[in-house]
């Protein structure tokens, strides 16, 4: 599907296409890593929110973003893959066969955040922004990689580093894999609904 090959390393961004998600924090930092790198390919899976009414969800976001690609030379390194049904296979193979996963969100990483505990699922290494707020259970570079909010640079060289460094992958891919366990599995979420009832 995307036409990569096995020597190609591939960057997923999982979520809506929308301002604070920090579409143009990672496409500015493809833009530098590309610059030096061919064999990069970038994936923004998911879709778009039809809010003209909100100044968050703006109709036209997703042309700018797609205007930006076009206007950095990257289009064709990046696959935009639209909405796809709930219960589709999709997101699940484009996961499968990313090497990393880019989180740049304006606001800073969340445990609440479905992308973010999807990612981990996979075992995926994710790098991700810090915010104001930054949980215990989130860790830099054990169970993510974090980066400032709209630093294109400093998103560009991190992803830089986990292509050079597989060791550094393996951990952060480890670590999230635990932390889904941890946090997001079925098991817990029935554990912490017990404690919450009986309290």
């Amino acid at each position: 599907m995307l036409k990569v090959g096995p020597d190609d390393f591939v960057i997923v961004y999982l979520g809506r296409i929308y301002p604070p998600k920090g579409i143009e924090t990672v496409l500015r930092a493809f833009h530098i890593v590309s610059s030096k790198r061919k064999n990069v390919h970038l994936v923004l899976l998911g879709g778009a929110h039809d809010r003209p009414d909100s100044e968050h969800f703006r109709a036209s976001y997703p042309g700018a973003m797609t205007q930006l690609a076009m206007g950095l030379g990257i289009a064709k390194m990046v696959t935009w893959t639209g909405e796809f049904d709930w219960d589709s296979e999709l997101p699940s193979l484009y996961l499968r066969a990313s090497d990393i996963c880019a989180l740049p969100y304006n606001y800073g990483v969340l445990l609440s955040n479905s992308s973010f505990a999807m990612t981990a699922s996979y075992g995926l290494p994710i790098i991700a922004t810090r915010g104001g707020i930054l949980e215990t259970p989130c860790v830099h570079e054990k169970n993510v990689y974090l980066c400032m909010p709209k630093k294109p640079d400093e998103l560009a060289m991190t992803i830089e580093a986990l292509i050079d460094q597989p060791h550094i992958r393996k951990r952060l891919a480890e670590g999230a894999l635990q932390l889904a366990q941890d946090w997001f599995s079925w098991d817990r979420a029935i554990e912490r609904t017990i404690e919450a009832v009986t309290l």
